[in-house]
Formats: structure tokens, sequence, C-alpha cells
């Protein structure tokens, strides 16, 4: 919301894309909408490659290896570990897991 700072008390409103008043409800949730666009397009997509911690033996070579690898596409506020902890914390499926990496994703990917 942009207050035009004028008599009738008005301003304009890029979500609803109209003028409306600065004490009007809408204020309100116009503020709140472009607050809210503006946290979601601060957060990045990266992606993540959680590895169990239960190893097998590979017969050939002899190397322990996880036994189950999973790469999943999270999104953070910032590009940080924990910050990728924090995004995954919630998910009981990936307990047992620990992060072996993560990245941001190519744009050319598919």
């Amino acid at each position: 919301f942009r207050d035009f700072r004028d008599a009738r008390k008005r301003g304009w409103c890029s979500v609803f894309g109209e003028i409306t008043r600065s004490h009007n409800p809408r204020t309100g949730i116009c503020d709140a909408t472009i607050n809210r666009q503006a946290k979601q397009q601060n957060r990045l997509t990266v992606m993540v490659e959680l590895v169990t911690h239960e190893l097998d033996i590979d017969p050939e070579q002899g190397f322990p290896f996880p036994k189950d690898t999973q790469v999943i596409e999270v999104t953070v506020p910032v590009r940080s570990r924990q910050a990728v902890e924090n995004a995954i914390a919630p998910y009981s499926e990936f307990q047992g897991y620990f992060i072996a990496g993560f990245w941001e994703p190519e744009d050319d990917e598919f």
C-alpha cells in the first residue's frame, strides 16, 4: 500500500490494483499480502541429498555405502545447513537420514 498522504487519506494498493483509504480493512490485507509475497520471493529452492546412517557393504569392492539415498527439493530463506535442517525437520519420513550435501539447482535442469 502506497499512501498518497492527501486530505482524503487515500492510497494505492498494488495487490488489488485500486485506490483505497488508508483506514480501510482492505489496506491491512493489501500490506499483509505484499509482505507475504516479498518473503516468498526472497526464498531459495535447494536440492538436498539425504543418506541413511545404515550402511551396506559392496560385495565386489568391499566398501561401505549408504543403504538408501534420496534427493529432495526444499525451499529455504537462506542458503545454509541450518536452514535446510529446519526445512526437513517436520518430515518424519526423513528420520534416520542425514544431509550429505545441498545445492541450488541449475537453471537448465528439467
